[in-house]
């Protein structure tokens, strides 16, 4: 008897899928395949590609591999580019010069779980690599966005789009994780979301190495009851080390009265038209605001207050050798010493000297450099020493 089992095209639309192909029923039985496994045990010459799976009483298109030896299931995403279905762990000290990026066209898929598994590339391409310790690691999993850059830093980037499939991201999953870490999750519809993240070292992500998700429900009807809400992502108050990287903001998720996510529109991040942003070379305090509404007008609003403080002391560097020899009978020139200040740049202007040096007199002499800056902070002391020699008198 032919077996009911055939493969699909790659890819097609699930409603035509759906129509061009009966669930798959397993000899003997009166139930359909509900996983690869099954429909190799209904036809065991059966290659890899996709199939329709029956779950929870609805066909779904799934692509079945190494069919040949353990089967797995993994369901195609439609949507691919190069900011599409993808994970960027930004560039930093412990990366490849362009960071690491892992484009994926398939995900791996439970069928029981109704989930995707996030780590496996087989179905994935990958660009430079991340170092963690002294071993290097070539890929980054789905659904992740981090780096190892600076406090709060958040230029790792990720993106997943379920468009094209029968199924919705389960919302309130993604979690920030790492040290001083920062991120954010924005859906743009519920099978879409576009991750931001990073610390030192740190980032966003689900936290179990699964995306849970959800059958694909109609839009949702709008909201009319509650207030929209609104929930910074990091702390309210931040304290950023004066001359740090540049700012990067956190950024902040909001929701209507029934829970939908709703855009935030931020100011003063530095990103957008509406200010500079704090300035990380100066010291001082500085604003940033959010805001949301949702479609019946209600607003909502948050406050951030970002504080640039110098904390750190600068660093005195002597001009020349810290010993030196005079000949007697001629001043002595002092080559002084340079000061550099993270906060503020070049204060060799502001460097003090203690200690004289008599040319006309033998001896030995110490001169000492000293530096506080505006701050506060005061520079270890620097010292030379200077031998008068061969006086003649």
């Amino acid at each position: 008897m032919p077996s009911l089992a055939r493969a699909l095209p790659d890819w097609k639309p699930l409603w035509l899928a759906l129509a061009a192909t009966a669930p798959l029923l397993l000899p003997g039985t009166s139930h359909a395949a509900t996983t690869c496994a099954e429909v190799r045990a209904q036809n065991p010459s059966a290659g890899d590609g996709t199939y329709s799976l029956t779950l929870g009483g609805q066909q779904v298109a799934v692509h079945c591999h190494d069919m040949a030896g353990t089967p797995r299931e993994y369901l195609t995403l439609p949507s691919t580019g190069s900011t599409t279905n993808y994970s960027y762990y930004g560039r930093g000290p412990n990366t490849a010069p362009g960071g690491q990026t892992t484009w994926y066209t398939k995900a791996r898929f439970d069928p029981a779980a109704l989930a995707l598994t996030l780590d496996d590339t087989t179905f994935a391409t990958s660009e430079g690599w991340k170092r963690f310790g002294n071993t290097y690691v070539y890929s980054s999993a789905l659904a992740g966005a981090g780096d190892c850059v600076n406090t709060y830093s958040q230029t790792g980037r990720g993106n997943v789009d379920l468009t094209g499939t029968p199924f919705d991201i389960v919302p309130g999953q993604f979690r920030i994780e790492g040290n001083v870490a920062a991120g954010s999750a924005t859906f743009s519809g519920p099978q879409i979301v576009n991750l931001t993240g990073g610390g030192y070292c740190g980032g966003i992500g689900t936290g179990n190495n699964q995306l849970r998700l959800a059958w694909r429900s109609a839009p949702p009807e709008p909201c009319d009851s509650g207030e929209p809400s609104i929930v910074l992502n990091g702390y309210p108050e931040l304290t950023l080390e004066c001359g740090s990287a540049p700012y990067s903001d956190p950024g902040a998720q909001a929701f209507d009265g029934c829970g939908n996510p709703i855009q935030v529109h931020a100011y003063n991040t530095g990103t957008d038209a509406s200010g500079p942003g704090p300035n990380t070379s100066a010291e001082g305090s500085y604003s940033v605001s959010y805001a949301a509404w949702d479609a019946q007008g209600h607003t909502v609003s948050a406050l951030r207050t970002v504080n640039v403080e110098d904390r750190t002391a600068p660093t005195l560097t002597l001009n020349g050798p810290g010993h030196s020899v005079h000949t007697c009978g001629s001043p002595w020139v002092d080559p002084g010493a340079s000061a550099t200040d993270a906060c503020y740049g070049n204060l060799t202007s502001q460097v003090e000297r203690s200690g004289e040096v008599n040319g006309w007199a033998a001896g030995q002499y110490t001169v000492t450099y000293t530096l506080t800056d505006s701050g506060g902070n005061s520079a270890a002391p620097v010292t030379r020493t200077v031998d008068v020699v061969d006086c003649p008198w």
